[in-house]
């Protein structure tokens, strides 16, 4: 099929028709007076092994019935070219099919019968305008603003289809992620602008060091991931030795900032993926983040490649893993409550659910110290139901009270999805609390939507029926596509704080959050953001349409009595 724009010299565009036959190619070139040099057409057969698109292109796809195949064949362009407007031509095309192929993903119609060929001109002038926006906001979305690396949404897709060629015994992937230790030490000291300067440095060594890597990606703060490819009968196991040779010298070496020289050692930790042992991508992700724990518990700025055993070890070493189940037994857990405020009325307009672990010996523990073990040992699901019903109670307390339009948000894990009584548990707790789930919304994150499309589209959309919203956390961090946020039932993006840290005053994360946020109006969804701090940084979301916001410029996570007496003093 025909894949992904790149961007060419030539500047004239080109009409890539998919046509089953060579009516309405021909009705085309009649309107439009085109000869075969501007107007190519293919069979759907033909269209399999189509030449690359340009910038300009553009595709259209003449239909002449609406069965199906016809929007089958819409479907796969759309999920293939998700950011490529496609015109749908036919004889006749009336509203309600119309509004049908824009449903399903077309970026306008056109019949034929009644075109001119300043309607159709008109129609390809946009097509081309909207394409232009569409690639400047996926640009925008791929790429760290700091470094111009790709950055984790990025990441996500590139080791997506690496995956997949593994999968096909085509390829086999060394994934190396590299981090500073002290880095955060060292930017509390030093600010922002010097470590900066670091991550910059930092960059130009892994480029020098790794100049055969497939792809380096900046997944956050001073997290890096390298991507080494080779293919099945290489030895990938000695081109990582190589390469780590000549990294680990340039991550050593001292970060010059103004006037000061700083040595912050960095840890890497490997991980391999290769055919007859394949691994998930969150897997994969995981095994190299273990590696690298343990090459900083063993020695700063060391290596280390995942081993099984570490698995084993770290089990051996925690003491919280083997108290979750009695925990939720005795009850141990609650929940904390989040104001998000409507910019627009300045009310609460809801609260997002945050668990907190009340540990007999250790008191307050946070999620950071415990989710990732009840994720890995499968506590995650019973822990999940818990607060899930637990919100739902709340939600009554506060309808009783007559907050009738306060809604709360329920976090749910990736690993949640892998029961498959998840719809059915759900609408079980309802029913039986007879829970208004008109106001319960479930936070996602970008991971969760990649970890089995099909059985996560099936569960969104039993629980959509139940009126319960969805809510995608720290967008713009993770994988999405355009082409599963229309089709998924997703009606609120939660811009992540770390675009938000410096949106009033760095130019790249400003433009950003302002193209997040016209998309997000754009598909008619929310936005919310994140780790709002200061009146600088509520001002700028307040002037650029930002509908919601989240932080501690209105309060931290609160137990419940408090995030009623805040909703009482609103």
């Amino acid at each position: 099929m025909l894949s992904a724009p790149k961007q060419l010299k030539s500047t004239q565009p080109r009409l890539l028709l998919i046509d089953g036959n060579r009516g309405c190619c021909t009705r085309l070139q009649e309107t439009l007076g085109l000869t075969a040099q501007h107007l190519h057409c293919f069979s759907t057969q033909e269209a399999l092994t189509a030449e690359p698109l340009n910038a300009d292109d553009i595709v259209l796809l003449g239909l002449e019935h609406f069965d199906n195949s016809a929007f089958q064949t819409l479907r796969v362009l759309t999920t293939l070219l998700p950011t490529q407007p496609i015109i749908v031509l036919a004889p006749a095309i009336n509203g309600d099919q119309g509004d049908a192929l824009i449903r399903q993903g077309a970026s306008d119609f056109i019949s034929l019968d009644q075109a001119s060929p300043e309607t159709v001109l008109r129609a390809f002038r946009y097509a081309r305008d909207a394409h232009k926006d569409k690639a400047e906001i996926n640009r925008l979305r791929n790429s760290d603003p700091l470094t111009g690396l790709g950055n984790r949404r990025s990441f996500y897709q590139s080791i997506i289809q690496l995956i997949s060629q593994v999968q096909d015994s085509k390829l086999q992937i060394a994934l190396l992620t590299v981090d500073l230790d002290g880095f955060s030490k060292f930017n509390g000291q030093c600010g922002p602008k010097a470590a900066d300067e670091v991550i910059i440095q930092l960059r130009d060594r892994l480029q020098s060091a790794v100049s055969n890597a497939h792809s380096i990606h900046r997944l956050g703060n001073d997290e890096f991931a390298i991507t080494l490819t080779c293919a099945p009968d290489e030895n990938l196991h000695q081109l990582t030795r190589e390469q780590l040779k000549s990294l680990l010298p340039q991550t050593n070496m001292p970060f010059r900032t103004a006037n000061r020289s700083s040595i912050l050692p960095g840890s890497i930790g490997v991980a391999y993926c290769q055919p007859g042992a394949t691994v998930e991508l969150d897997e994969l992700i995981r095994r190299a983040a273990m590696a690298r724990h343990q090459a900083k518990q063993e020695r700063p700025g060391t290596y280390r490649i995942y081993d099984p055993t570490f698995d084993q070890q770290e089990a051996g070493t925690s003491e919280l893993e083997p108290e979750l189940a009695f925990a939720l037994r005795a009850n141990q857990f609650e929940l904390f409550f989040q104001p998000q405020v409507d910019l627009k009325t300045g009310k609460i307009a809801g609260a997002e659910a945050l668990i907190r672990w009340r540990h007999p010996r250790r008191g307050l523990i946070m999620p950071g110290e415990f989710i990732s073990l009840a994720e890995r040992n499968g506590m995650i699901i019973p822990i999940g139901y818990w607060a899930i019903h637990q919100a739902g109670m709340k939600l009554k307390a506060l309808q009783l009270e007559g907050y009738d339009n306060c809604r709360i948000s329920v976090n749910l894990s990736f690993r949640q999805f892998q029961d498959s009584n998840l719809p059915h548990t759900i609408h079980r707790i309802i029913s039986q609390n007879e829970i208004n789930s008109a106001f319960l919304e479930f936070e996602l994150t970008e991971s969760a939507l990649i970890s089995d499309e099909q059985h996560v589209g099936y569960c969104l959309q039993e629980l959509s029926n139940l009126s319960i919203d969805f809510a995608l956390d720290d967008f713009g961090t993770g994988y999405s596509s355009f082409a599963l946020l229309q089709k998924l039932p997703i009606s609120t993006l939660k811009i992540d704080r770390s675009f938000i840290r410096n949106v009033a005053d760095n130019p790249n994360d400003a433009e950003i959050v302002r193209a997040i946020i016209n998309l997000a109006h754009s598909l008619d969804k929310k936005v919310v953001a994140e780790g709002v701090e200061n009146t600088a940084q509520l001002d700028w979301l307040m002037q650029n349409g930002c509908d919601q916001v989240q932080g501690y410029l209105y309060g931290p996570p609160v137990p419940f009595k408090e995030f009623m007496r805040m909703l009482e003093k609103a």
